[in-house]
């Protein structure tokens, strides 16, 4: 630590004391005891609470280099995933291993993907693994770049394993086109067992799409021993001692690493129960991105931050906790201690001018940086601090420069993906509706100029092509539909769910007014969403029940409200044809259909569109039947203001 005052501050100060002593040397003498007791004592608080705030920025600025470590991981799986051999692979898949749009055989491609990987991690240090796992044949992988020693080596395609069972791999294919979702941080494993010897990992992955349906999956292995050795270079003291742990305590790193990944070895070793005050940060009582700084005992000075991980799963977090050694943070207060006893009956008087300018001149570059913050508007901001501010301030302002400039990119790249989404349904709307109208019309015309000129199978020819253009119509209506749902705002306000049911019931018969279906529909029903969207989203479930029970003698439909294990559902019921309940999985998938369409007639998409309606409202949705038996369908929206009891789980 420097001197509290240069050699002409100490020169000057001394002058005071020989006159101040003249006027009274007795005072000045028990004065000059007391006070530089207290200011002593006084100095020796401000600098641990000094070395507090510092530790605890250090705490804040390893968990920046974490998360811009884990963001890094992140963006190159994305590139990856956007490369020509992923896609080229698909086509080559559905075309008997050629891919006809490129002329490239399947494993050309794979060739290709297997030296971009291998760049890849090799260009990156801390990249272990790279690997394309397709979903067919139990999720194996298709290509795979390993890291081994020094050498960055491609894995034969007999020794490629099945992954579809690890759950970085199921929760990346719930992701949506684009997403990138990091596992939890454990050892690595090969072949269902952990490998020897043991080597942390974190991966991230993101799915491919195959259309509507998820082709494969893109995983980047992060050595999270490398991250962890980075993230020591940051410590302000070779002393001061890193730990880092799981959202449970679990401790990932550790001075002596045979604590570390204890719980996937038989023996659980967590930081909480070595630090009781810690239990508070894990059991969710503690605010988010709250830090603890503190002294442990008489020899260390402790600073604990949780720093989140993944901004799709909230609650995986990692913990950081500074030790830094109490002897080495008070190491420089014997010296002090000598000077301040004869400097301070003149330091006294200068001392709180002296702090104030000095704090008041150190903290301007983070009262810039708050202004710059707090008036952050749409133009360009100024992050920049003088090159004399201290290196935490300058590393605060680095990422905030980093941290606005993303958030820059990821509002440029929102922006073109909504123009992209908007030409999409443009073109859907106009290009193809338009050609199939066009089908349609000259089919009609070619029925009512030349219709006694055609045959039987001619006239049977001409029926399936106007089939077939009114069909295609109505898919092209179903997913236009369902795009919008995604992407419009819904206009919340209560809903009388009785009234719109009789409404579509009502439409329903005039369809068809001379069959007779019995109809329940409880009175009274009521819930807060968007109008016209509950008016769809019950057109598809009582259109359904309506079109399934026309082959009963008796047909039945209730819509009603129930109660099941504390939850309080709506219940769509008929007697209908039913379904098997092996094949419940798809039918909230975009074109599924469980029925032939020589039987009932559909689209595909209006289950898939009811499912997207409930999820917009925040419900949930599933379904329950038997063949021949009927269908039930049971879903949750939020209750109107005032209403008593939940809808939904």
């Amino acid at each position: 630590m420097a001197p509290l005052a240069s050699q002409d501050q100490r020169q000057q100060a001394s002058g005071f004391a020989p006159r101040i002593a003249l006027v009274t040397v007795f005072i000045m003498t028990l004065s000059a005891l007391a006070v530089g007791g207290i200011v002593f004592s006084e100095v020796h608080r401000l600098l641990i609470s000094e070395q507090s705030n510092a530790l605890e920025e250090n705490a804040r600025v390893i968990g920046l280099q974490l998360r811009r470590s884990l963001d890094s991981l992140s963006t190159d799986v994305r590139v990856l995933a956007g490369t020509p051999p992923i896609t080229g692979l698909i086509r080559a898949h559905h075309n008997g291993g050629w891919d006809q749009q490129d002329g490239s055989s399947d494993k050309a491609w794979r060739d290709r993907l297997a030296t971009i990987f291998t760049i890849t991690i090799a260009s990156h240090p801390g990249y272990a693994q790279a690997r394309y796992i397709g979903l067919a044949n139990g999720g194996r992988e298709l290509v795979r770049v390993d890291r081994i020693g020094d050498q960055v080596v491609r894995i034969a395609d007999d020794e490629l394993q099945r992954k579809a069972h690890r759950d970085y791999v199921q929760q990346a294919i719930r992701l949506k086109p684009g997403e990138v979702s990091l596992s939890a941080i454990d050892l690595n494993q090969e072949h269902g067992h952990i490998a020897e010897p043991h080597q942390p990992m974190v991966r991230a992955a993101t799915p491919i799409y195959d259309g509507g349906e998820v082709f494969g999956v893109v995983v980047v292995n992060l050595d999270f021993n490398s991250v962890v050795a980075q993230l020591r270079r940051h410590l302000p003291t070779p002393s001061t001692r890193l730990y880092l742990t799981n959202e449970l305590g679990d401790y990932l790193a550790h001075p002596d690493p045979s604590l570390a990944f204890g719980f996937d070895l038989g023996t659980r070793h967590r930081i909480q129960e070595v630090v009781p005050r810690l239990q508070r940060m894990f059991d969710g009582s503690a605010a988010e991105g709250q830090t603890e700084t503190w002294r442990e005992g008489e020899d260390d000075l402790m600073s604990f931050i949780q720093v989140p991980v993944d901004p799709l799963h909230p609650q995986r977090i990692v913990g950081v906790l500074l030790q830094a050694p109490y002897a080495e943070v008070v190491r420089d207060i014997a010296p002090l201690q000598r000077r301040l006893f004869i400097l301070s009956c003149a330091l006294i008087l200068c001392a709180a001018l002296v702090t104030i300018l000095i704090v008041h001149w150190q903290i301007r570059p983070l009262r810039r940086l708050t202004r710059v913050v707090t008036r952050r508007g749409d133009g360009e901001a100024d992050f920049s601090v003088p090159s004399w501010a201290a290196r935490e301030v300058q590393v605060l302002a680095q990422a905030l420069t980093d941290m606005d400039q993303q958030v820059r990119d990821h509002t440029r790249a929102l922006e073109a993906a909504n123009r992209e989404l908007e030409a999409f349904s443009y073109s859907v709307s106009h290009d193809l509706q338009g050609p199939l109208r066009a089908i349609n019309g000259f089919s009609q015309a070619l029925r009512e100029d030349n219709g006694e000129q055609l045959d039987e199978i001619g006239r049977g020819h001409l029926n399936r092509i106007q089939g077939a253009t009114l069909r295609m119509n109505a898919l092209v209506d179903g997913l236009l539909r369902l795009s919008r749902l995604a992407r419009s705002d819904l206009q919340i306000s209560p809903v009388d769910l009785s009234a719109l049911a009789w409404d579509v019931i009502y439409q329903l018969r005039e369809g068809e007014p001379g069959r007779e279906v019995a109809i329940y529909i409880e009175p009274g029903l009521q819930a807060l969403g968007d109008p016209n969207a509950l008016r769809l989203l019950l057109q598809n479930l009582l259109g359904n029940a309506w079109k399934f029970t026309q082959q009963q003698a008796t047909p039945q439909i209730q819509f009603q409200r129930i109660e099941r294990a504390g939850q309080t559902l709506f219940m769509v019921r008929d007697n209908g044809i039913g379904f098997d309940m092996a094949y419940v999985h798809k039918l909230f998938k975009p074109f599924e259909r469980l029925h032939a369409d020589t039987a009932f007639q559909g689209t595909g998409i209006g289950l898939a569109t009811v499912w997207r309606i409930v999820e917009r409202h925040g419900g949930t949705i599933q379904a329950e039947g038997a063949p021949n038996i009927g269908a039930t369908f049971y879903f949750t929206l939020p209750p109107p203001p005032g209403m008593v009891g939940p809808t939904g789980p």
